[in-house]
């Protein structure tokens, strides 16, 4: 996979130079050494209204990277609570999000058994996962949570055995379909 590298303020530049000379996008990526995809996206991020700068385009994206990243099961512990009781109860987290959002959407749906209310609110089954999986090692077990494994033992590889191979019955079940009765 390749690594994403950030624009420069130098790339960005030349942008906007290409969008000055009403440029299309690809001929600006092949200048910049740039996919064009990469160029649109940028284009359509930090334009306004006044068009594309480079310096506000770059000041964005600085802010834009430095953000912080907060989950949502980080920040709201009621919603936290009802998760980690399902989780617990062996529900899955597409299983999950899938009631909190039917229950959000009618107030006469009932909880599942071992369920906390919610309030109303909806999570992604995406960033249930993600919270999980950012937990560090133990830290589920810790909680009392031991994600179900769905996983099945592998059996031995066998191949069916041919028709009228040493083994087999001598009158295999026929596979063609009877004509129909005139």
């Amino acid at each position: 996979m390749a690594v994403r590298r950030p624009l420069t303020l130098e790339e960005r530049e030349e942008i906007a130079v290409g969008r000055a000379r009403d440029e299309g996008v690809r001929e600006i990526a092949r200048r910049i050494g740039r996919d064009p995809s990469v160029v649109s996206r940028e284009i359509r991020r930090n334009s306004s209204r006044r068009g594309y700068r480079a310096s506000t385009a770059d000041r964005r994206a600085a802010q834009r990277r430095r953000r912080p990243q907060r989950q949502v099961l980080n920040t709201d512990l009621v919603l936290r609570e009802r998760v980690l009781a399902d989780l617990r109860y062996g529900r899955t987290p597409n299983q999950i999000a899938g009631r909190l959002k039917l229950e959000s959407a009618d107030a006469s749906v009932a909880l599942m058994e071992g369920s906390l209310p919610a309030g109303g609110e909806t999570i992604s089954h995406e960033a249930v996962y993600t919270w999980i999986y950012a937990l560090p090692k133990g830290e589920l077990a810790r909680l009392g949570v031991m994600l179900p494994s769905r996983r099945t033992a592998r059996g031995p590889r066998s191949s069916p055995t041919p028709p009228g191979a040493p083994g087999s019955p001598a009158c295999a079940p026929s596979t063609t379909v009877p004509p129909k009765p005139s």
